[in-house]
């Protein structure tokens, strides 16, 4: 489209339970409590599992959110119905699907803020439509200072999709780094008042950036793209480098 157009010329100037194996954050769910917390009966303010997803269905008030998926074909982080609120950092390494999903069904999540963390795929599961974080739906979602680098369809892939219960509406990745390793760095459809600002877009192995017609009213300001390999792709995680 026109729109997407102008923007691909624009930017590189602008220089749970435990049984089901699930973790349910929010206000119905059971409380872990770490034993330094348990004696003066505070509950963790940080999560740490392996091999079982993080689901928020409900507020959520974290400052650390850890998850590392090497064999459990399952999304590593989940924002799930009434998912609001915040998570201070997340640490995803993934070996099988998705870093972070976003569901599109009944009361989406809105209104969440993740302040700072990373996700890294070292491998993907076979067949897996693997994204770094993929937003479904919801509203009002910040992704701040993410570092984003995946190897399947995008580090950053916006789109109404699901239940189609909503559309991305008010997503915004801002001062993001996405590394070089997926097809298309950013991929951007249906959705509104949404994209990345102030990011780094490491070229991908197709391009850096997709952006469909669907897309309106783009957020796009002081983002800035590099060439694939650009020394400061090379490992933007920090856990492991391009390639």
């Amino acid at each position: 489209s026109r729109r997407a157009r102008a923007w691909l010329i624009i930017v590189p100037v602008l220089g749970a339970s435990a049984a089901a194996g699930t973790f349910w954050a929010g206000s119905d769910a059971p409380t872990e409590v770490k034993r330094s917390d348990a004696l003066e009966g505070r509950p963790s303010r940080e999560r740490t599992l392996v091999n079982r997803p993080f689901r928020c269905r409900g507020r959520v008030d974290l400052d650390l959110v850890r998850v590392t998926m090497r064999t459990a074909k399952n999304d590593a982080i989940v924002l799930e119905e009434n998912c609001t609120g915040r998570i201070g950092r997340v640490e995803v390494e993934t070996w099988t699907a998705d870093g972070i999903k976003v569901q599109n069904a009944g009361r989406v999540a809105r209104d969440v803020v993740i302040e700072s963390g990373y996700v890294k795929c070292h491998a993907f599961a076979e067949g897996a439509h693997q994204d770094g974080v993929q937003v479904m739906g919801g509203r009002g979602l910040t992704f701040r200072g993410l570092r984003i680098d995946c190897l399947g369809n995008a580090n950053l892939f916006m789109a109404e999709g699901g239940s189609h219960a909503s559309t991305p509406t008010d997503v915004v990745c801002e001062a993001c780094v996405l590394g070089p390793n997926s097809s298309q760095t950013f991929f951007l459809a249906d959705s509104v008042r949404s994209g990345a600002r102030k990011t780094t877009i490491c070229t991908g192995r197709s391009r850096a950036i997709r952006v469909d017609p669907g897309a309106e009213a783009i957020v796009e300001a002081g983002n800035k793209v590099l060439p694939h390999d650009n020394p400061s792709c090379a490992d933007v995680t920090g856990v492991g480098s391009a390639g």
